[in-house]
């Protein structure tokens, strides 16, 4: 056990340098996007590119079955910088919907194979933002985060009673309308990734 708690704080201690280093790098892809002379498609295709090669690189570094908070904490920065750079995206690059949406799904994935709940003020902390960053995007006509805010309602994933009733197989209640069903969808497309 005090093995486990060294190797989580060295791993803590080794993250927070990478964390900042993926904060800056984000930081300089939106200003070289607010800053762009380029058509507005290529410049938000080029955004796109660099930012998943930038994630790419930095959820590298970290190994989900030893470790999972690390990455999950650089999924919410980078939705967090997403978030702060779609003002000047342009809708009409495909890229910009595909990413962020490969972005929650991805995030989702790794709140699945958690091997248990997140702690509870951290859960509280990731819901939060997420229902913030999801708000934010729909004011830019966005809607890529709505599995995810659907899934964070619950005081943790394997709260969510739609999620349960799934895994249960059970008859779930058909008057929860469109919601349920595209979460549900959601929810078994991305159980395929898996």
């Amino acid at each position: 056990m005090a093995d486990e708690e060294a190797e989580a704080a060295e791993s803590g201690r080794r993250g927070l340098p990478e964390l900042r280093r993926l904060r800056e790098r984000l930081l300089e892809l939106e200003t070289g996007l607010r800053e762009s002379g380029q058509p507005a498609v290529q410049a938000a295709s080029e955004y796109c590119q660099q930012l998943c090669q930038t994630l790419l690189e930095y959820a590298e570094k970290w190994k989900t079955s030893e470790d999972p908070l690390p990455l999950l904490e650089v999924y919410t920065v980078a939705i967090r910088s997403y978030v702060k750079a779609r003002p000047y995206l342009t809708s009409e690059c495909e890229n910009v919907a595909f990413v962020l949406e490969r972005l929650a799904l991805s995030c989702i994935e790794l709140l699945l194979c958690l091997p248990l709940d997140l702690p509870e003020t951290k859960w509280e902390e990731f819901q939060a933002f997420v229902q913030v960053a999801h708000k934010n995007l729909m004011e830019n006509g966005s809607r890529e985060l709505h599995i995810l805010t659907t899934l964070t309602q619950e005081k943790g994933v394997w709260k969510n009673p739609i999620l349960c009733g799934i895994l249960s197989q059970e008859q779930l209640d058909p008057d929860k309308g469109a919601r349920d069903l595209q979460f549900r969808v959601g929810v078994l497309v991305l159980m395929s990734l898996v």
